[in-house]
């Protein structure tokens, strides 16, 4: 599912989740067309004041599973901003194990929104009552059972903006079964959505992902407890998602367990510590940073945009690129007609720790698009229409993410 939202006024960040929870469970909102039109007869007043439908898009094409992906909304005081919107998915391999994500808030005019990474819940089940639709947008009694991720958790919170969380203009999500991507664009109405400016907290946040992937060791796997998800750092700084240059320019080192949090782009929620040992039995390790790998080249020996030519030594050998960000740099089409594009698959590995990792697009449905795009292009492959959205570094540095319009 693929939602675009834009509207023509500053938003709070309590107002776009509740949207967008009702997106996900009200399964007859196919288009931004039915969506207007429950909002003229189910809404909260002033809910979606500003939500202009020439610029918004909802495509239901692939929609999600309702037994394998759940949304349920709590409304504490949304008047002081109390909220928590969490989501329930299921592992791609077996459909007793869920982990869940949760966005939550306690001050309406806070820099950001608490996310909350685990593997179980407190309170209530995903069928709990939730906050219905028609409550008043800044309502002091809000509604619904609050739910609680707990179990192994990983919790930050996400820095939107320098201003506060009530300047959204813009939210884009990717939503499947396996994935769950968003991104904000703030403070200003943009032609189609996205600014001029990347790596600026003023005007863009994210992409933040979290994707389920292919798993390829023997062991890693459901009845091991090993859950196939990786998930965005969410300690980054303002406003900063997946992509940083630093993100795919750097070598990665997985002993940084701590320190910068912008040195880490994702992390793993849990896998075997399988660092050569006499033991008896693996231990899990939780929220483990891995080695990012882009197509068929991981940040664990050289950065993914250098190549090394020739050398007399071992450490001196030659090895291409994973990626080009270099604006002369083309690949053939399929003719040899003209130029092209690259569709890059993201893994991640820990082979330090025994660990081949797995293959992220494979499972989430999403690629890094590496080639000359303006945010918000759109191409077609394989009988899908594709958008490239902006990573943080921005389309300068020439790479995005490849989403489905599904």
């Amino acid at each position: 599912m693929y939602v675009k939202l834009s509207f023509t006024q500053d938003k709070n960040i309590q107002d776009i989740v509740r949207i967008l929870d009702d997106v996900i469970n009200w399964t007859t909102t196919t288009s931004v067309t039915a969506l207007m039109s429950r909002v003229g007869t189910s809404y909260g007043a002033n809910l979606a004041d500003g939500l202009t439908t020439s610029t918004s898009d909802i495509i239901r094409t692939v929609t999600p599973t309702t037994t394998l992906t759940k949304s349920h909304i709590y409304g504490g005081n949304l008047s002081t901003g109390i909220y928590k919107w969490t989501l329930e998915q299921t592992s791609y391999d077996s459909t007793s194990t869920k982990y869940y994500i949760q966005f939550s808030g306690t001050s309406i005019s806070a820099t950001g929104m608490t996310c909350t990474v685990g593997n179980a819940i407190t309170g209530g089940t995903m069928g709990s009552s939730t906050l219905p639709i028609g409550t008043a947008y800044r309502s002091s009694t809000g509604g619904g059972v609050s739910l609680t991720v707990s179990g192994s958790t990983y919790s930050a919170i996400i820095q939107l903006t320098t201003s506060g969380q009530t300047n959204i203009r813009h939210v884009w999500m990717y939503l499947n079964d396996k994935c769950l991507i968003l991104a904000f664009t703030i403070a200003t109405t943009y032609s189609n959505g996205w600014p001029s400016v990347f790596s600026d907290s003023t005007s863009y946040c994210g992409p933040w992902i979290f994707g389920q992937y292919t798993r390829f060791d023997y062991w890693n796997k459901d009845s091991n407890n090993i859950i196939p998800l990786t998930f965005s750092d969410l300690a980054r700084a303002v406003g900063v998602g997946f992509g940083r240059a630093e993100d795919y320019t750097n070598v990665s080192n997985y002993y940084y367990g701590a320190g910068n949090p912008n040195s880490i782009p994702m992390l793993v929620f849990n896998t075997v510590n399988a660092f050569p040992a006499v033991t008896s039995s693996w231990p899990l390790v939780y929220n483990a940073v891995p080695n990012m790998q882009w197509g068929y080249k991981d940040t664990s020996y050289g950065d993914a945009v250098t190549t090394v030519n020739g050398g007399s030594s071992y450490t001196a050998g030659s090895y291409g690129k994973g990626i080009s960000n270099s604006a002369s740099e083309r690949w053939p089409s399929a003719d040899l007609s003209g130029t092209s594009f690259q569709l890059i698959a993201l893994s991640w590995n820990l082979d330090r720790y025994g660990n081949s990792g797995g293959n992220i697009s494979d499972r989430s449905g999403f690629y890094l698009f590496n080639g000359d795009f303006q945010p918000g292009d759109e191409f077609a492959l394989g009988g899908t229409t594709w958008s490239v959205w902006p990573l943080w570094a921005g389309y300068a540095a020439r790479i995005g993410l490849a989403i489905p319009k599904a």
